[in-house]
């Protein structure tokens, strides 16, 4: 898997720039980049060009991950949950149904690594996210979950 180019927290000018690379990339699985500033109804115009959805932007666009996994799982593509840099992102992540993530925050020591194993495969539940249904969690925001 490989990462379209793409403009940081660029919004639909991040797409536009994504798309002009296409005909230029080498014939992988490119996973296309969603940032702030898009919306699932500009992403699913495109979803058909890419073999995927990889979640940027900033950390607030990432409780906003549920939208586009649920976008890739119903076009039959994959979704990867970039920057899950906490134990309650990668539980988020895990919960979302999200088919891979990727984080720095098991480098630093053994302890932390399993920690991060623990929270993906489930074994270690994230108690603030436990308590309430996924549902009542999610934020509703305009221009996606619609």
């Amino acid at each position: 898997m490989a990462v379209a180019p793409d403009v940081v927290c660029g919004g639909l000018r991040s797409l536009e720039f994504s798309l002009a690379w296409l005909a230029r990339l080498p014939p992988w699985p490119w996973y296309l980049a969603v940032q702030d500033g898009m919306g699932v109804d500009d992403v699913e115009a495109a979803i058909h060009l890419f073999d995927g959805i990889f979640l940027g932007g900033s950390d607030d666009f990432k409780w906003t991950a549920r939208y586009w996994c649920d976008l890739a799982h119903a076009h039959g593509k994959k979704f990867h949950f970039a920057r899950a840099g906490t134990l309650k992102k990668v539980t988020f992540a895990r919960r979302i149904g999200a088919d891979s993530c990727d984080s720095a925050f098991p480098l630093w020591s053994m302890r932390r690594f399993e920690q991060f194993l623990a929270a993906w495969k489930g074994d270690l539940p994230y108690e603030q996210l436990e308590l309430w249904p996924l549902e009542e969690f999610l934020p509703v925001v305009p221009g996606l979950s619609g």
